[in-house]
């Protein structure tokens, strides 16, 4: 009998995952884990639409980074250009040299989705700069060979209130190192109340991606052999034509009878005079593999369907937009918005918070930033990617009237175009600075050389030059 997470029996590759509790902090043990995370793997690495689901939702959420918000406005650009300069280089922000921040966000977000969870290291360098380095999932966990292994659960040594207070992430020599969680972020997402350890978020996929993959393979082997051709021996020195059968073989084999006491046909004339076996009423076919039928594919749609509504975004995403209608559409991208929202904001509570103080503080720590001159040194706003939506154009009008009109701040506006509105003002007034010393060093009217758009809003001073000029082409 099949137990949770197992499907139908059929191929002997399928693995069986215990599932004999309900309790949220029993029903997942180590065993049954990996067994989950080895098959979560395993059609990340074969199955494309499964890559590609985990890999597009990885990459939407990873659109996000922080900026500092006290009210120390110099002290905010010093820190968020020190953030950049901790963490923008993998060579020197990561231990492994392989991310930096950015990666390092879409590598938290990836190892969530594939694999159930991961951590971060937290280390230093000998200047005091921050160093991290990324575990993934399978490498935390229990040391069998270590003496206080009883005391440790699938990794994680729990407090009497379920809390872990370290994590042993284990080597490939064999050995181990715990981390206080001083010195390690987790990064799982709790689905349940009781759960120690994260679940791979393909966990309610992967019976029907098995079942599909099955399926797919036979209709491939099926393609195969309806391809394949009969093959006939033609002689090209006797060949008169067709190919001859038994029945005329014995016709023809006659004269050999000559001299022979018995009317017998002697089987090696035959076999020597035949080539085609000749069946009178009944003939031999090539089965061929009519497969797969329109049910059959309707089925398959349905089991994606299904596996992606376990995963938390519409199939869509990543298969098939091409019976999506305009309103459909929308509804859909609304949902792939939603999603977004929620992992970006599970990320921001369990890891983005505490790493981006932990790079701030040691920065003032080693005097390459100097202190906030307000206490609440560690607030902070989130900025993330442009939201997903099929009305680009209407909807950037929208968002353009709201802030003409005052309704929607400039901060909030460049967030959600992930940009930073200090780092855009900067640029504008700047190049717009520039733009003026230009025109007076040629005694031009900036406002004639480069006149607002239309529909923007114009400040005074620069409405006064738009009149006077108006006026002189109007005297002229």
């Amino acid at each position: 009998m099949g137990g949770g997470h197992s499907a139908a029996r059929f191929s002997p590759k399928r693995g069986y995952v215990y599932y004999p509790y309900v309790q949220s902090d029993r029903s997942i043990d180590t065993w049954t884990r990996g067994e989950l995370v080895r098959k979560s793997a395993w059609a990340y690495d074969e199955i494309g639409w499964v890559g590609g689901l985990i890999d597009k939702s990885a990459k939407m959420c990873a659109k996000i980074t922080q900026k500092a918000k006290t009210t120390d406005e110099a002290w905010n650009m010093l820190a968020d250009a020190a953030f950049e300069r901790a963490t923008g280089s993998a060579e020197y922000f990561d231990l492994s040299g392989k991310f930096n921040w950015k990666g390092l966000v879409k590598a938290c977000f990836s190892g969530n989705f594939r694999l159930g969870d991961s951590g971060i290291i937290l280390a230093t360098a000998e200047d005091g700069s921050p160093r991290i380095k990324f575990v993934e999932s399978y490498a935390i966990g229990d040391d069998r060979e270590a003496q206080d292994d009883d005391r440790w659960t699938d990794g994680l040594l729990l407090d009497k209130h379920g809390k872990a207070q370290a994590y042993r992430v284990l080597d490939a020599e064999g050995g181990h190192k715990d981390y206080h969680r001083a010195d390690f972020i987790f990064d799982c997402s709790y689905l349940k109340p009781g759960q120690n350890r994260g679940y791979p978020k393909t966990y309610r996929m992967l019976n029907k991606i098995q079942d599909a993959e099955e399926i797919e393979s036979f209709w491939s082997g099926g393609i195969k052999a309806s391809s394949q051709i009969g093959f006939q021996i033609v002689n090209s020195k006797t060949d008169g034509g067709a190919a001859q059968g038994m029945g005329s073989a014995v016709a023809s084999a006659g004269k050999s009878f000559e001299g022979r006491t018995a009317e017998v046909v002697y089987t090696e004339d035959l076999n020597g005079s035949s080539k085609i076996l000749e069946m009178n009423d009944e003939r031999i076919e090539l089965l061929h593999d009519k497969r797969p039928a329109p049910d059959q594919v309707a089925h398959l749609d349905y089991q994606k369907r299904d596996c992606a509504a376990g995963f938390g975004l519409p199939i869509e995403a990543c298969w098939n937009w091409g019976r999506a209608g305009s309103a459909i559409a929308r509804t859909l991208l609304a949902e792939v918005q939603d999603f977004i929202d929620d992992e970006q904001l599970r990320f921001i509570d369990h890891c983005g918070v505490r790493l981006r103080n932990w790079v701030i503080a040691l920065e003032m720590e080693a005097g390459r930033l100097r202190p906030c001159k307000d206490p609440d040194w560690s607030k902070h706003s989130w900025m993330y990617g442009a939201r997903k939506t099929a009305d680009f154009a209407k909807d950037g009008r929208i968002y353009l009237e709201a802030l003409n009109r005052g309704e929607l701040s400039p901060d909030r506006y460049h967030a959600m175009q992930n940009q930073d509105v200090d780092v855009e003002d900067d640029i504008t007034i700047k190049r717009w600075a520039k733009r003026k010393k230009m025109c007076d060093d040629l005694k031009l009217n900036v406002n004639y050389v480069f006149p607002p758009a239309p529909g923007t809003p114009v400040s005074p001073d620069v409405a006064e030059g738009v009149d006077n000029l108006k006026e002189n082409n109007d005297e002229e």
